[in-house]
């Protein structure tokens, strides 16, 4: 039987994974969107966000290499709930949750606003990648065996139970469960390329 493994990780390694430059470059504009969050929210005298989490194949390194460049950096935003409260002081709204992150994130300085979409706030750039940021409430409510933490995203349906870190810790587990985490890793990047590609 002919071995064409050395073929199928040439092509892996230069037309499948994303080169280092472009990682960092990813990793750039996650900060920078860090960073112009936490300045918007400040200057509105909004809550601080508790915490960043990356998400979906950023976080898992499964992304692919597009030729559109229409890469998705998912990156949540978390914020405790008892600071989510809205002008009135009421609860906010999932809805007012993502729409006071997509305030506090357009600092005017995008050629395409950020938008409020169903489950997140998409930053979009003009070289055709975007960055979605789902925001999250962390939900503390005391039992008789103590605090009880979990955590919600503000989705169009309203506050849905949910963490994406699951997904992350589920997909570590499964590599570290394998005898080659890494061949692991390779295989579900090519597989989502050949799924672009037909």
């Amino acid at each position: 039987m002919f071995d064409c493994s050395k073929d199928v990780r040439a092509y892996h390694d230069q037309d499948v994974t994303l080169p280092k430059s472009e990682q960092d470059a990813m990793r750039d504009r996650r900060d920078s969107n860090r960073t112009r969050l936490r300045k918007g929210l400040e200057k509105a005298g909004k809550p601080k966000p508790i915490e960043f989490v990356k998400q979906g194949s950023y976080a898992m390194k499964t992304m692919c290499r597009d030729v559109d460049n229409d890469y998705d950096i998912d990156d949540g935003v978390y914020f405790e709930k008892d600071d989510l409260v809205s002008d009135r002081g009421a609860e906010m709204t999932s809805l007012q949750a993502r729409q006071m992150v997509r305030d506090a994130v357009d600092d005017g300085k995008f050629k395409r606003a950020p938008e409020v979409r169903s489950s997140c706030v998409r930053v979009f750039y003009e070289k055709g990648y975007h960055v979605d940021l789902p925001v999250y409430r962390r939900v503390v409510t005391d039992t008789v065996f103590g605090e009880e933490v979990h955590y919600e995203l503000a989705a169009s349906s309203g506050w849905k139970r949910s963490d994406a870190r699951d997904v992350s810790e589920w997909y570590e587990d499964e590599r570290a469960a394998c005898a080659d985490g890494i061949q692991l890793r390779r295989i579900n990047r090519d597989l989502k390329k050949y799924a672009q590609s037909v």
